[in-house]
């Protein structure tokens, strides 16, 4: 008889959100079920109207470089959650001392500790692969995409001697 292969979870087992709501529904007067659905519609209508009406005033090269800044560092927690995933499987057996223990500050048991590790990759207990892999993206990344969002430079920062005048149009002008 042959055996079965051996499946190694990793991570720790969590209940899925929409099963708590579902749960939380079901325990509920339905009045305050239907008054949470409609405060919640009525919040993301006005938010439309807020973003219809002010959405012309709002720099978007500032926006935009910001939501980037946000995903680079939702992107370096995806990699020190994987690293964490890969040593735990056995996967990267190096780099696994342990850099510090914040579980009694912060257990990523917490509510607090579970949303800093889904979003940010914070682990209670990293390890030195952990640390510098993350360190090393950030910087890396973070570093490309900031100069590449960077300001492009004014024509008065630029030195007048630098500058180009074959283009403009008072060159143009001018010959006429």
């Amino acid at each position: 008889m042959a055996s079965r292969p051996t499946v190694v979870k990793a991570s720790k087992p969590k209940a899925k959100p929409e099963l708590a709501i579902l749960a939380f529904a079901f325990q509920s007067n339905g009045g305050l079920v239907l008054l949470g659905a409609l405060l919640g519609l009525a919040a993301a209508i006005g938010l439309c109207v807020l973003i219809y009406r002010l959405g012309y005033k709002l720099d978007y090269r500032v926006f935009f470089r910001v939501m980037g800044i946000i995903l680079v560092i939702f992107a370096a927690g995806l990699l020190g959650d994987a690293i964490q995933n890969m040593q735990q499987l056995g996967w990267l057996p190096f780099g696994m001392t342990p850099l510090w223990n914040t579980a009694h500050i912060l257990s990523e048991d917490s509510q607090l500790g579970d949303l800093l590790h889904a979003f940010v990759g914070y682990a209670q207990e990293p390890t030195v692969l952990q640390g510098l892999l993350y360190t090393l993206y950030l910087l890396t990344v973070g570093g490309i995409f900031v100069w590449m969002t960077r300001k492009p430079p004014t024509m008065k920062s630029i030195p007048h001697g630098h500058r180009s005048t074959s283009v403009s149009s008072g060159a143009l002008h001018n010959r006429v």
